[in-house]
């Protein structure tokens, strides 16, 4: 054998070192590169003068627009075949209720207010209720003295509306308020325990739930400004 072939031949312990130095570079160039902290700037807080004002901020409608996207994308993973469904959360519209009209039917506006309705004195405030059709002629206009608040106030004008419907003969019709919480005891019929005068609320809820079994009724939100009842409160009593 030749000097020069003897040269090549590495004994194990060779073999293995060199193994193992080749090892230690290929992790040197592994390594990952250390992450770089970057320095966000903080954000500061704004301060508003009061809720109202907080309301007209940026802030909040940028708070709605996020709730919308969320709620769009559950939507999506629910209803596939229809993704084109309206959502409504507008700031002062009633969430989760939708309802349809009811074809053929009359429509009446009902809307209800109340003088001094921040009073201490309960017995200080007075609630006018008033209920119209849809071209805006009063119906019903009536006074309560000595009591009451806009929420009683607006559910007395459904009272009187669907009143109105049995005298005349009415079987069908469309009942439109601007009233959330009206929607709310309407759909379900439960009274909070720390509502004002809540004996009377609970008998007008019960008076309507009578009437609702000889007239087929779909109560429907609206904004203010559409409705027609509103429309004669604010003209005549400035509420």
């Amino acid at each position: 054998m030749n000097n020069n072939n003897k040269n090549l031949i590495q004994t194990e312990e060779e073999v293995l070192r060199d193994y193992f130095e080749f090892k230690k570079t290929k992790v040197k160039f592994k390594m990952k590169k250390e992450k770089v902290k970057k320095n966000k700037p903080k954000k500061e807080k704004i301060v508003f003068k009061n809720y109202s004002a907080y309301l007209k901020s940026d802030q909040y409608k940028n708070k709605i627009k996020r709730k919308i996207k969320r709620q769009k994308k559950l939507l999506n993973k629910r209803n596939k075949k229809n993704t084109s469904i309206l959502i409504k959360t507008l700031l002062s519209q009633p969430s989760k209720i939708e309802f349809k009209e009811i074809e053929n039917a009359d429509k009446l506006y009902v809307d209800g207010g109340c003088s001094n309705n921040g009073q201490l004195n309960y017995f200080l405030r007075d609630m006018v209720i008033v209920v119209t059709d849809n071209k805006g002629t009063v119906i019903s206009e009536e006074n309560e003295n000595g009591g009451g608040s806009n929420n009683i106030a607006e559910i007395w004008a459904v009272k009187n509306a669907l009143r109105y419907c049995l005298d005349k003969n009415i079987k069908k019709v469309n009942i439109y308020t601007d009233s959330e919480n009206n929607i709310k005891w309407l759909k379900s019929y439960k009274v909070g325990e720390k509502v004002n005068n809540r004996e009377l609320v609970i008998s007008l809820l019960n008076e309507i739930l009578e009437m609702r079994k000889s007239v087929l009724v779909q109560f429907l939100w609206v904004r203010r400004e559409v409705n027609l009842a509103g429309h004669y409160i604010e003209k005549k009593y400035k509420l």
